[in-house]
């Protein structure tokens, strides 16, 4: 006996942008200048949050500046929010050079694939967990706002 399968119908609410009364298209999202949205302690400095578009490689942050919008990339935001105490020296290297964030100079670390949280003060490490929970909030609060865009 073939057991009975049962196929729901659903809603899906899929969230587009507008401009102008048409749809964004592919073309026109690769045409938006980047500018960095976040500022050194991972506070949203922009003016509006529109939502998040993944992009072939990448999910991009869609906001409002000044009135215009931009993108940014959140690769490093999302590597900053998992970060914890496994996590290689490199690794922290990376994340806070491309987001920025530096403040402790790391020239004396001799191992670089040593654990974060073993080689650096433990002062650095209270304002880098800090920072992960901005991160966090912000990953948080686009969770359903993903944008999609025409071809």
């Amino acid at each position: 006996m073939i057991p009975q399968v049962n196929i729901d119908e659903e809603i899906v609410k899929i969230k587009t942008i507008t401009i102008g009364g048409r749809r964004m298209t592919k073309s026109v999202f690769n045409q938006i200048l980047s500018l960095g949205a976040f500022d050194n302690e991972i506070n949203f400095k922009g003016d509006k949050i529109i939502g998040f578009v993944k992009d072939t490689s990448e999910i991009k942050l869609l906001f409002i500046k000044d009135g215009e919008i931009r993108k940014c990339s959140l690769e490093y935001i999302m590597k900053l929010a998992r970060l914890n105490e496994r996590t290689t020296f490199t690794d922290l290297n990376d994340i806070e050079r491309n987001l920025g964030i530096r403040y402790f100079d790391y020239e004396d670390v001799e191992e670089l694939r040593a654990i974060a949280k073993e080689v650096i003060p433990s002062e650095r490490w209270s304002y880098l967990e800090i920072l992960v929970s901005n991160a966090k909030s912000i990953l948080q609060t686009l969770t359903g706002n993903q944008i999609f865009i025409a071809a």
